[in-house]
């Protein structure tokens, strides 16, 4: 009975201490938004590229994140002065709000 207490007690401990270990990761998003703050555009650009793929995965093609992730990079791209690259990734968010605003407005007919 006793080993019993030992072996519930250390597992809390390792559950609480896995939760509050995955409570300071920071989210690719996050990171590529300090790297941008901090003038470092390529950087940002790789972070938010994982960032889209992640929430392309995680929530599919038709979520706000999504937009989100082609905004940030577009404007990366732009700090950078590549333009072609910025107007790709603007193009891409206007695209998926194009969709998301058809989807909205035949849902609700």
């Amino acid at each position: 009975m006793r080993s019993f207490k030992k072996f519930i007690l250390l597992l809390i401990f390792a559950l609480n201490a896995a939760t509050s270990f995955a409570q300071n990761q920071k989210t690719d998003f996050e990171v590529a938004n300090e790297y941008y703050d901090a003038g470092k555009y390529e950087e940002a650009i790789n972070y938010y590229e994982r960032s889209l793929q992640f929430d392309i995965k995680k929530y599919g093609s038709n979520h706000i994140y999504i937009g989100i992730d082609y905004y940030c990079i577009g404007f990366s791209y732009l700090r950078l002065n590549k333009y072609n690259d910025s107007i790709e990734n603007f193009n891409q968010k206007l695209q998926y709000q194009i969709a998301l605003f058809f989807e909205f407005f035949f849902q609700s007919l």
